[in-house]
């Protein structure tokens, strides 16, 4: 059964927004002052979020009230410097990991191991419209997926 067909045979909520959500972590050494930058680079939830962020007539927006993260960008001067080369996705991808501590559009926790080592996560959280999923099912892979319904709230992993 497909994403669409799921959606359609549930009772969605009127006007409901979906929360995706996508965490990645990897190994790092907390000592260093630079281990969230590194985890930033090494784990996928930048590139997921700017794959996101960069599909056609997608709003995405963000758990604490923004409405549309790449309007939010581009009204910043976060987008001032794309050269409009079909990369639009990677230079996102950069602009999100080096915005990391001014925005709050990625979340990091870290688990101390010992003294030194442990493992650091990065998780987006965002809200899409669910008629941008039913129409652009793609756009969910690799995130998991929260629907309210009038049943309650489904929860897909895709």
């Amino acid at each position: 059964m497909s994403l669409r067909q799921i959606l359609e045979t549930v009772e969605l909520i009127p006007d409901a927004v979906a929360t995706l959500t996508h965490t990645d972590g990897t190994e790092v050494f907390h000592y260093t002052d630079d281990y969230v930058d590194g985890a930033l680079v090494e784990t996928t939830t930048a590139e997921r979020l700017a794959e996101l962020l960069a599909s056609p007539g997608v709003i995405v927006g963000n758990a604490h009230g923004s409405t549309d993260l790449l309007h939010e960008m581009r009204e910043d001067g976060l987008l001032d410097d794309y050269d409009h080369d079909f990369t639009f996705s990677d230079y996102l991808t950069e602009v999100l990991r080096t915005t990391h501590y001014d925005y709050y559009w990625l979340h990091t926790t870290t688990e101390r191991y010992d003294y030194k080592r442990g493992r650091c996560d990065v998780t987006a959280t965002v809200q899409v419209a669910i008629e941008d999923i039913i129409e652009r099912p793609h756009i969910v892979n690799g995130w998991s997926v929260t629907i309210p319904t009038t049943n309650g709230t489904l929860a897909i992993e895709w």
